[in-house]
């Protein structure tokens, strides 16, 4: 049954504009969607429902199914595997047609590639977990691109680029932040955000995981205001 709606699917999601659009409003959209997630070979031997009429489980057989679960708003947030289920890859690239046409609505995207820019490739992201489309894979705040920039990892929301810390002593005001091996930085610092940043120190040496500098040119009460950028 799910091979045979395979191009309704895709022409589906396609016009949803996203799986996550597809998935919401009722048990034909939610078989829709895990048809097309799955692309499944095997006929579905049954189905259950939740008491909003969401799709909860598909069984295949006795030994392979998969259950669905859902945020307050509907959508779903997880698939559960049991078993091993059968999946169509005509491009022979190892990630499944169906995860394919999820997130790049084609199969031309190459295995090797890496959209967005987190160091990891679409394989690993499939084999992951990961939405290889997604700018911020670990939900820091920083972009793939600018953690690789500056040496932390896109992977780790505990590891980003930041002030983490401004105190002050009486030698003067001391600016603390994240470092990583062989990355340079410099202080600016500002008393009138509208007059803009002035270089305070550059050529700063990372001395990971922590740099900290003391700022003994502040002179009276300021404000004094910081920001650290790499060079």
């Amino acid at each position: 049954m799910f091979r045979h709606l395979g191009d309704t699917m895709k022409t589906f999601v396609r016009g949803c504009g996203s799986a996550r659009a597809a998935v919401r409003g009722g048990r034909w959209f939610h078989l829709l969607a895990l048809a097309l997630m799955l692309a499944a070979d095997a006929w579905a031997q049954g189905f259950s429902y939740d008491a909003l009429d969401r799709l909860t489980v598909v069984r295949h057989d006795a030994t392979r199914s998969i259950s669905f679960g859902y945020d307050p708003d509907g959508y779903i947030t997880n698939m559960t595997f049991t078993g091993n289920l059968p999946e169509e890859d005509a491009d022979s690239d190892s990630m499944p047609d169906a995860w394919e046409w999820v997130y790049f609505n084609n199969l031309t995207n190459s295995a090797t590639a890496d959209p967005n820019q987190n160091g990891k490739n679409n394989l690993w992201e499939y084999q992951n977990g990961y939405d290889p489309l997604d700018p911020d894979s670990d939900g820091d705040g920083a972009l793939n691109w600018d953690e690789l920039a500056a040496g932390t990892d896109a992977l780790d929301p505990l590891s980003v680029f930041q002030v983490s810390g401004v105190r002050f002593q009486v030698s003067g005001p001391v600016v603390e932040w994240s470092s990583a091996t062989s990355k340079r930085y410099r202080i600016q610092r500002s008393a009138h955000l509208p007059g803009g940043f002035g270089n305070l120190l550059t050529n700063i040496l990372a001395t990971p995981p922590l740099n900290v500098h003391t700022d003994e040119t502040a002179v009276g009460f300021g404000p004094w205001i910081y920001r650290v950028e790499l060079e």
